[in-house]
């Protein structure tokens, strides 16, 4: 009881990840993260078929430990919300 499986999130979580590598191509690193909330699974902290599995806690020290390594930040997301229809 308490255990739940990432399995389908995880999966969910690649497919977003190779759409938006599609998108910004091989210059720009797409690093899948799964942020679970709530009490969350006991795999917080792990990395599981290459996506990281956090709580929401952990998610800007993880954003922040990456860094932009000089990529334009804003004109990858302009790329991503016309791709994506993200308003």
């Amino acid at each position: 009881m308490g255990r739940r499986t990432v399995s389908r999130p995880v999966d969910t979580v690649l497919k977003q990840a190779a759409a938006v590598r599609d998108v910004v191509g091989a210059d720009v690193p797409v690093h899948p993260v799964l942020c679970v909330a709530g009490d969350g699974p006991a795999a917080d902290g792990v990395t599981t078929r290459g996506v990281a599995v956090v709580l929401p806690a952990e998610l800007e020290s993880l954003l922040l430990r990456s860094g932009d390594a000089g990529i334009d930040v804003p004109g990858v997301r302009q790329r991503l919300a016309v791709v994506f229809r993200v308003v």
